[in-house]
């Protein structure tokens, strides 16, 4: 399944530890056209430039996971970037999609495994 850039993600990375965008693709080796095809999501972010993420990001103590988007959650034919529970007055109980679960300390989620 094609992985595409989370941007908020990359425009934090990339504000916070480089000068420039220019600079992070150099870092990244990859060309500026490339990167914002990522960017704007007509190219998605492949192996070879996944691994490349990887290397770049460790030193800076960020798992790559958190620079990509999640995977969709697939129930029946649907596919959903995220599961989101509140309670009636909107408070979130929790947030699951297919990297984190965010919760209520006051609820318990389980995740039932295919046997």
């Amino acid at each position: 399944m094609k992985k595409f850039l989370e941007k908020i993600e990359i425009d934090k990375l990339i504000e916070g530890n480089f000068n420039s965008v220019a600079e992070f693709c150099r870092e990244l080796n990859i060309s500026r056209s490339h990167f914002d095809g990522m960017m704007k999501r007509e190219i998605a972010c492949g192996r070879k430039t996944q691994n490349k993420l990887k290397n770049l990001v460790k030193s800076y103590g960020i798992d790559i996971e958190d620079l990509l988007e999640p995977l969709p959650i697939i129930i029946g034919d649907k596919k959903v970037k995220e599961i989101i529970i509140s309670d009636n007055k909107d408070r979130l109980i929790v947030s699951i999609n297919s990297n984190s679960e965010i919760s209520d300390k006051n609820y318990k989620v389980e995740y039932i495994p295919f046997s």
